[in-house]
C-alpha cells in the first residue's frame, strides 16, 4: 500500500491537501512527515467531503490511529485525528475515505471496528495485527 501513496507537493508544513473521493468507494492515501507527534492534527472539518473517515498507518501499513466523526463533536460527521497514538516523529501514511469504506487486512478483516464513533482510537478490529491490504465495506457487526 505504501508504494501507491501519493506525495503532497512541496516542502514544509502542509496545511491543506485538496482532493475528491469517488462515489462507490475510494480511499486516498498520502505519505506525510510528522516531525512532532505532540502537535500533529489532520481533519476533514470544514471540507467538502461530508461523512468522512481518517486513518494513519506506519510505512509498513500497520494501523496507528483512526477517527470517524470528530471526537470533540465540532465537525458533525467529519473526522479529526491527532498524534496521541503516533509513537515517534517520522513518515506515515495518512488516508481519507468516505464512511464505511474501511481498511482491511489481507484476509478481508477490518483493522478497526466500526464503533464506537466520535472516538479517536488505535486499531481494535479483528485485522488489527496485520497491515492494510485493501479497502471495502466493513461487514462485521460488533453489536451495541
Amino acid at each position: 500500500m505504501a508504494a501507491s501513496a501519493q506525495l503532497p507537493l512541496g516542502f514544509g508544513a502542509h496545511l491543506q491537501i485538496d482532493g475528491t473521493l469517488l462515489t462507490g468507494g475510494d480511499a486516498d492515501m498520502y505519505c506525510v512527515h510528522i516531525p512532532d507527534p505532540g502537535v500533529f492534527m489532520a481533519t476533514t472539518c470544514d471540507g467538502p467531503l461530508g461523512d468522512s473517515q481518517l486513518w494513519l498507518f506506519d510505512l509498513a501499513g500497520l494501523g496507528i490511529t483512526y477517527d470517524d466523526d470528530a471526537p470533540d463533536g465540532t465537525c458533525g460527521l467529519q473526522s479529526k485525528i491527532t498524534g496521541v497514538f503516533v509513537p515517534a516523529p517520522g513518515n506515515y501514511l495518512l488516508t481519507v475515505s468516505p464512511y464505511n469504506w474501511d481498511a482491511l487486512d489481507a484476509a478481508g478483516s477490518p483493522i478497526w471496528n466500526n464503533t464506537p464513533y466520535n472516538v479517536e482510537r488505535a486499531p481494535d478490529g479483528p485485522g488489527a495485527p496485520g497491515p492494510v491490504a485493501g479497502w471495502g465495506v466493513n461487514v462485521y457487526d460488533e453489536g451495541p
